[in-house]
């Protein structure tokens, strides 16, 4: 196997070579076209009233903020959030549990709400054609960590 179109080529010790394949972006779409394929995939996709630029995409009770760049490509402003009470809801682990909060609520969030973040999160990204990193790829990652906290000292 040669080195190129995608396979790098590592040597581990001189006498164990090994080649990956690395996924690259290879195609580039209009803003039109990512429009229509979110649509496609059933993502509820709205302008944000006011901005101009920026949208917003829902899908399995999560959502996210989209924003068009000057190259006419759409990225994610801020991270996919889930949606508790009709807002965007940030994720925040204490630990022991991880939880929904919101301006108005907390709740505790459910292996089920975790599993529709995560799957929204890698949905969004494969049709906008963002990067996904390792961790995030493993699974949920929260906005804020609060392990072993005293109350007023952040």
């Amino acid at each position: 196997m040669k080195a190129g179109a995608g396979w790098v080529k590592f040597t581990a010790t001189p006498l164990f070579t090994y080649m990956i394949r690395i996924k690259q972006k290879t195609v580039s779409r209009s803003f039109d076209e990512v429009i229509a394929a979110l649509r496609q995939h059933e993502f509820d996709v709205a302008a944000v009233a006011g901005v101009a630029n920026r949208f917003v995409v829902k899908k399995h009770g999560c959502g996210a903020t989209l924003e068009r760049t000057e190259d006419s490509e759409l990225r994610i402003v801020g991270k996919p959030m889930a949606i508790v009470g009709g807002e965007m809801a940030t994720l925040e682990d204490r630990g022991y549990q991880k939880f929904l909060v919101t301006e108005r609520l907390t709740v505790a969030a459910t292996a089920g709400a975790l599993e529709n973040l995560h799957k929204f999160s890698e949905e969004l990204k494969e049709v906008i054609g963002a990067r996904t990193f390792y961790n995030e790829a493993l699974g949920t990652t929260s906005d804020r960590y609060m392990y072993d906290r005293v109350k007023g000292r952040d």
